[in-house]
């Protein structure tokens, strides 16, 4: 499935290995802001065997500029994960991240049964993943590594 928006010229597709420099491009350039260089081989390995969908925003010339996915929840059988999700850090702000979360959370209604979805996060995001309904549970100081903070957070899907 594709999701087009004109104004911004971005497509959203399903990820597919023609993708992987793009995502890894994508990655590298949130680092060491969002990822650390450790986690480049967990996402390297992670485009090697996806669980769930991924999806892939494209421009209008065919580049990737943001990332990310969902998967049935390992730990709640109700539940969904949003997985390794990232924009170009030179894209931040400009609403690409809100397309791919919308279409994210979109997926998730598709899946059945799915009451709760689940991710991980940054404090660095948390406010933005507080826009679509996503509370903190549990926060976890120095998470990822010194000054980065984990969040784990949930949000409750509409008509559960």
């Amino acid at each position: 499935m594709e999701t087009t928006t004109r104004a911004l010229n971005l497509t959203v597709v399903d990820y597919a290995p023609v993708h992987r420099a793009g995502c890894l491009d994508v990655f590298d350039s949130n680092v060491p802001e969002f990822f650390s260089e450790s986690e480049r081989e967990e996402f390297f390995r992670f485009l090697d065997c996806v669980p769930g969908r991924y999806g892939v925003v494209v421009d209008g010339d065919g580049h990737v500029v943001g990332c990310g996915g969902i998967a049935a929840s390992l730990s709640d059988p109700r539940g969904a994960d949003l997985t390794w999700g990232m924009i170009h850090q030179t894209l931040h702000r400009c609403g690409i991240g809100r397309i791919l979360t919308r279409e994210r959370l979109a997926w998730a209604q598709q899946m059945p049964n799915v009451s709760t979805v689940y991710l991980n996060t940054s404090h660095l995001t948390e406010e933005f993943y507080q826009k679509f309904g996503f509370r903190t549970v549990k926060r976890i100081p120095n998470g990822y590594r010194e000054g980065l903070h984990r969040c784990d957070m949930e949000c409750t899907m509409p008509n559960t």
